[in-house]
């Protein structure tokens, strides 16, 4: 086995990877959510026209897949370093209470990162399936309106998004520590710039459910 490939197997080179793919996933959310910005501009705005772009250009299709692929080894990465840890302690904490001095969100990720790889199942199925396969084009923004019309699935999505801010306000920390760049001198400015991701990439996706089901959006 060659030194790069030690490297990545080691406890170290997958932390790293996750990092990295980490970073991959943001810039997607990012760019996600930049497109279902288009929403606010309502029927006639460019999102419908964005959507079908996106769904019929030739190059968009491998780079889907790629994107898939790069929630499948981010999540797998995760739950192999979790499992991996238990197994380094098969025990609990010998000092009653120590483990309630570990932050909540740095417990969770596990739980948090399930939660969401399950909603991305049902998100493609909901959008992606229903869209991509329907054997016709298909308008993606009546398929918006009509899923945010419910509201149980709102609350679902809401739900959901206050997940993945703890799971991305952990994630990002965790990014910049893997890469050793979270040292004291710009572990306030890492955390500040977090904010942006853990806070403000949810609170952009769970606006746009709650402003279409009461009439923001026609």
């Amino acid at each position: 086995m060659s030194g790069a490939l030690r490297f990545l197997s080691s406890s170290i080179g997958k932390k790293l990877l996750m990092a990295l793919t980490g970073c991959f996933l943001i810039s997607f959310l990012t760019f996600h959510l930049t497109m279902n910005l288009f929403l606010f501009a309502g029927s006639n705005g460019a999102f419908s026209s964005y959507a079908e772009f996106l769904g019929t250009y030739p190059v968009v299709r491998p780079i889907e897949w790629i994107l898939f692929g790069g929630f499948i080894l981010h999540f797998l990465l995760g739950g192999f370093v979790w499992f991996m840890n238990r197994m380094a302690r098969p025990k609990a904490y010998a000092v009653k209470g120590t483990s309630k001095t570990i932050k909540l969100a740095s417990r969770l990720p596990i739980y948090t990162g399930s939660a969401i790889l399950a909603f991305l199942v049902w998100h493609i199925i909901q959008f992606f399936i229903a869209s991509r396969f329907a054997g016709e084009t298909v308008d993606m923004f009546p398929l918006v309106v009509a899923a945010f019309s419910q509201p149980l699935i709102i609350v679902l999505y809401e739900v959901l998004f206050i997940i993945l801010g703890f799971h991305l306000k952990h994630g990002f920390q965790a990014l910049f520590q893997s890469l050793g760049l979270r040292t004291p001198k710009y572990r306030g400015f890492i955390d500040a710039v977090g904010v942006l991701v853990w806070l403000v990439i949810p609170a952009g996706f769970a606006s746009i459910p709650l402003v279409m089901y009461f009439g923001g959006i026609k």
